[in-house]
């Protein structure tokens, strides 16, 4: 099975695989899965792409999620989200200096 695949168009390297963050990273992503930010972790990208993202710890620069986006993480995160679904479970407090854009928005924190 393929770990990655590349863009007919442009010839850019699209990951096939998840990608998990559990220490502090930064670097571009694109990928056609899920991206997880663990919590104690910090993701900064200039760009992420990818289907669905948990973030349990920081993010910074620009995230883009073809279906959900969820932050588990409370703080301030310096991060232009755009979704399908943005999700805010209970108990959580995040705020965002940029306009988040999506469909959906679910906010129970």
């Amino acid at each position: 099975m393929a770990i990655n695949t590349v863009c007919p168009v442009c010839g850019a390297r699209i990951s096939l695989e998840e990608v998990r963050i559990s220490g502090q990273e930064s670097r571009l992503i694109d990928t056609r899965r899920d991206l997880v930010v663990s919590r104690g972790a910090y993701l900064y990208t200039p760009f992420a792409i990818c289907r669905n993202a948990r973030i349990g710890g920081k993010i910074s620069g620009v995230l883009w999620c073809e279906s959900l986006c969820r932050v588990e993480f409370s703080g301030t995160a310096p991060v232009q989200i755009r979704a399908a679904e943005f999700l805010v479970p209970a108990g959580t407090v995040f705020r965002c200096p940029f306009p988040v854009q999506a469909e959906n928005f679910t906010v129970r924190g």
